[in-house]
């Protein structure tokens, strides 16, 4: 299976930013992304800078759980799937991506 190239970061069908040439980081279920936000994602920047600083596990979970409270989600440009479990850890104009994808419920 390939894995896909580029993701679009949504709230609510609003556009935050386009990640992508997304490919393997080296480290298991992860991957290195182009990353390019759009104006909308400055509203969540400080939840993810927040949460990417990992410090403490409380802040990364409160942090990402106040994200999914928002409506903000991880979208397989590619396979046409919403990803609602996914950490980004950014850095300037990349981004490492982790996401687990949902099973089919059909």
């Amino acid at each position: 299976m390939n894995l896909p190239q580029i993701f679009h970061l949504k709230c609510d069908n609003e556009l935050l930013a386009v990640l992508k040439s997304c490919n393997p980081s080296g480290e298991m279920f992860w991957q290195i992304c182009k990353f390019k936000p759009e104006e909308a994602f400055q509203e969540f920047e400080p939840l993810f800078q927040e949460a990417s600083a990992f410090q403490d596990m409380a802040v990364f979970e409160r942090n990402y759980d106040q994200l999914a409270e928002s409506g903000v989600i991880l979208f397989d440009v590619e396979n046409n799937t919403e990803i609602k479990d996914f950490i980004l850890h950014i850095d300037g104009e990349q981004v490492t991506l982790r996401y687990a994808e949902q099973p089919d419920h059909k």
